[in-house]
């Protein structure tokens, strides 16, 4: 069992990829929060990529797409919203092809993590969140395409 020294928060995939090998394992979680009290709520999908480097520590690279929600906290409010939350499975996928396709080893799930940690906003830079009309895709990054931040609705 690995034993982790410290944390460290990556900004994006390539500095995750210089810090740790395709070697071991990797885990990615997609999860999400639902957050504000009525009529106010949002939900939270977060992304999250971890691994070991050499020096045993945990490197993570988390990013996040937020949407607005019904005074219920139930459904997504407006139709881009919808179409964040109908592509977030899509995000997550298309980052794990990514990462196979380099050599990684990608498990569900998520290493037991510090009461006080707290995700810092990185960049999958391999996803591009594309906006047409009022809907929101998400579809593999080009090495030309322009860098793009994921969306909030």
């Amino acid at each position: 069992m690995n034993t982790f020294v410290s944390l460290v928060y990556v900004e994006t995939l390539a500095d995750f990829a210089r810090e740790v090998s395709c070697e071991c394992p990797v885990r990615l979680l997609l999860s999400h929060q639902t957050q504000g009290q009525s009529p106010l709520f949002s939900r939270v999908y977060t992304l999250t990529l971890a691994g070991f480097n050499a020096y045993h520590e945990l490197v993570i690279l988390a990013d996040t797409v937020q949407i607005d929600l019904d005074p219920q906290g139930q459904q997504p409010w407006t139709a881009a919203g919808e179409s964040i939350a109908e592509q977030v499975a899509t995000w997550r996928a298309l980052v794990r092809e990514h990462l196979e396709a380099r050599g990684y080893t990608v498990w569900p799930a998520m290493y037991a993590l510090p009461k006080d940690y707290t995700a810092l906003r990185g960049t999958f830079e391999c996803v591009r969140w594309r906006k047409t009309g009022d809907t929101w895709s998400v579809e593999a990054a080009t090495p030309e395409a322009e860098a793009t931040q994921c969306p909030t609705a």
